[in-house]
């Protein structure tokens, strides 16, 4: 770990994304290794949140000088608790011993009873004893009502950063999961504190946009900018219409690889302002904030705490389960739609966000956004000709969502192609 911490840590030519995705892909896995079988004591929980945030404050640009606590930070870098990912994992570990059929050595040793006394002394904590005052504190279930629950075919597990919640539920029934009653619809205003705090967590090292003001720049006169663009913010969403400045992005082409033969070797990126790309972070919070309870329940990209991993998790579950039951078999389709985001319509998205409860007004941003885009391709020296594009979306902070209301047409629609 300590050459992990002194070759990607403190290394500044590392963007936060690329070591995000080396403590996601390398650190969490090494010191986390067989934790499903761990007894956690405080001891081990001080151990593995020292770990954790030697890590992840570093990579956020903060010290122990800055007083800045660990959740700020984990909420700062989008990143959950590591003791979370531990829970998860023993609880998920709890649900497969309870699975497995009679006659499996690991599930007869999880239920057997062993006779005799114990040595003197303060007993360890077994480990069955542990995960059910685990699943008590963190599902409210006893653990004999939990083995019970978790042998029927209906179980979901939810574990957000905060609690655990248990919703016994079908697969069938995971649609009709939306909060009865939707937040209100109140109109999205701007405080400068928030376009404040923004600036100054800028990553000065991410490319500058059309309007030719850098992330330094904002980042470094945050106190004295931030209420001008403020009221820019705001008069933008009062009149539902946003400047064309904002609108305005250049495509470069960023080589794939070192030796290039032909076209198919670079990939187009899209420079956007680093103003509008602050904007979308206030956007795409309001946005989950009402959408969040309506969505898809079984809609895992671009939402707070959910991954790919849960997706494939959800999966496995649904189908080992189907699987227990004797001449059964499952079938599997993968469907990848081909330029998902080039292809939305601001007419449909509109409507689609609209039963989403979105206000009027913010709909009614997010199409002007859309339409008019103006994009030009520069290589090099090189500047083509301005394109006026109104169709798609770009592949920005906040309209990465965009697609996500049409997530319950599509799977629909593969739902009754596969019926046929």
């Amino acid at each position: 770990m300590r050459s992990m911490y002194r070759s990607v840590v403190v290394k500044k030519e590392l963007s936060q994304k690329a070591k995000l995705s080396i403590y996601q892909s390398i650190y969490v896995p090494t010191p986390t290794y067989g934790h499903e079988l761990w007894v956690m004591t405080e001891r081990v929980r001080s151990w593995m949140q020292a770990a954790e945030m030697s890590f992840l404050r570093r990579v956020a640009g903060h010290s122990l000088r800055d007083r800045v606590r660990s959740s700020v930070t984990q909420e700062e870098l989008r990143v959950e608790p590591l003791l979370l990912h531990i829970e998860r994992g023993q609880l998920r570990w709890l649900r497969h011993l309870f699975r497995m059929p009679p006659g499996r050595l690991l599930g007869e040793v999880f239920r057997a009873c062993p006779t005799g006394k114990r040595p003197w002394g303060r007993p360890r904590t077994r480990w069955r004893d542990y995960v059910s005052r685990l699943a008590w504190e963190r599902l409210e279930v006893p653990l004999e009502e939990l083995e019970e629950v978790s042998r029927q075919r209906e179980l979901l597990i939810s574990i957000s950063s905060s609690s655990y919640t248990f919703i016994p539920v079908s697969p069938t029934q995971l649609h009709t999961l939306a909060t009865p009653h939707p937040p209100p619809l109140t109109p999205l205003t701007i405080k400068e504190e928030e376009v404040n705090r923004l600036f100054k967590h800028l990553n000065t090292c991410k490319a500058t946009g059309p309007d030719s003001i850098s992330p330094s720049l904002l980042k470094h006169c945050a106190n004295q900018l931030s209420a001008v663009f403020t009221d820019i913010f705001n008069t933008s969403l009062e009149t539902c219409h946003v400047p064309a400045c904002f609108k305005t992005s250049p495509i470069v082409t960023v080589p794939k690889m070192t030796k290039i033969t032909g076209l198919n070797d670079y990939r187009p990126v899209a420079l956007t302002s680093v103003v509008m790309k602050s904007f979308e972070h206030i956007v795409l919070s309001y946005l989950k904030d009402i959408t969040d309870p309506l969505l898809d329940p079984l809609q895992f990209a671009y939402r707070t705490n959910r991954c790919v991993d849960d997706a494939v998790n959800m999966a496995l579950h649904f189908i080992l389960q189907h699987l227990d039951s004797p001449g059964s078999y499952a079938r599997i389709l993968f469907v990848d739609f081909s330029s998902a985001f080039n292809t939305i319509v601001p007419a449909l998205l509109r409507d689609k966000l609209f039963q989403l409860n979105v206000p009027d007004s913010m709909c009614s941003w997010i199409t002007d956004f859309l339409t008019d885009r103006r994009q030009f391709v520069r290589l090099g020296t090189h500047v083509f000709d301005l394109q006026h594009i109104s169709t798609g979306s770009p592949k920005a902070v906040s309209f990465l969502l965009c697609y996500s209301p049409f997530t319950p047409t599509a799977a629909h629609l593969v739902t009754s192609l596969s019926n046929l």
